[in-house]
């Protein structure tokens, strides 16, 4: 079983609910469990390649989840807030991302799209990009990425089936962490305090962020919104695309 000391160091865990401590270590089981280290494609080529590159995209998706998880962590367990919220929002279009997937394999599967527009979002969401080399950029086999906002609106709209109503939590919760991932108010007050209570007042600039006492709660909350989401999401493309295509071998070493 995991520890949440494995986790976070002593000086965090002061600061969040021993909930937040089991929620860390549940969702480190989680990534866990999904975790395979090698894919072995299919001998010979089926008729669609959509079990493979579906299974190539998830497992990637996977794992920059996983990671943007432990690299919230470490910057929580650095003191890094900006960090941390970076990871987070990262989080957030990584999930995003998965489920925009799904939306387009319940229109493929649903007789909505054809297999020709379903490989192409597969293949704008595996290998687009906004910029390319010089020497790529009329290259045919290269494709624009989504746009990320695009992804986080599906997602939205997602969740919101989900839950049976509007709540919009999902862009809510990314739009707030964006805003300390720009050099806004938020963005910029990080790394500095005012201090009113001195005539006159006075300005301290800090050399690494200094966590108030709610930030931590708040990076957490955000993180799990995410994470509840980004796994039953993923579970949902691995199971269709394993139910109803020819699928590559996954071994756990």
């Amino acid at each position: 079983m995991f520890k949440s000391h494995f986790l976070i160091n002593r000086k965090v865990t002061k600061t969040i609910s021993f909930e937040n401590s089991r929620k860390l270590e549940k969702f480190m089981r989680m990534y866990e469990d999904r975790y395979f280290g090698r894919l072995v494609c299919l001998a010979r080529k089926p008729e669609r390649l959509l079990g493979q590159n579906g299974y190539v995209f998830l497992l990637c998706s996977l794992s920059r989840s996983r990671g943007l998880f432990s690299g919230m962590l470490d910057s929580m367990n650095q003191s890094n807030l900006a960090l941390a919220f970076l990871a987070v929002r990262a989080h957030f279009e990584t999930t995003g991302s998965v489920a925009y997937f799904f939306r387009y394999l319940q229109k493929f599967y649903g007789g909505e799209i054809t297999y020709t527009q379903m490989d192409h979002v597969l293949r704008r969401l595996s290998l687009g990009g906004k910029e390319f080399p010089a020497e790529k950029k009329n290259d045919p086999h290269w494709v624009d990425a989504i746009n990320v906002l695009t992804m986080i609106d599906e997602a939205d709209r997602l969740f919101n089936e989900m839950a049976k109503g509007k709540v919009n939590i999902f862009r809510e919760s990314y739009n707030f962490l964006s805003e300390f991932c720009h050099p806004n108010l938020f963005g910029l007050r990080i790394f500095t305090d005012l201090n009113n209570s001195k005539v006159p007042p006075q300005e301290y600039f800090y050399k690494t962020s200094e966590f108030k006492r709610k930030d931590p709660t708040s990076l957490l909350s955000h993180l799990n919104i995410s994470c509840n989401f980004f796994f039953p999401i993923y579970d949902k493309c691995f199971s269709l695309i394993k139910e109803r295509e020819e699928t590559p071998d996954l071994f756990k070493t």
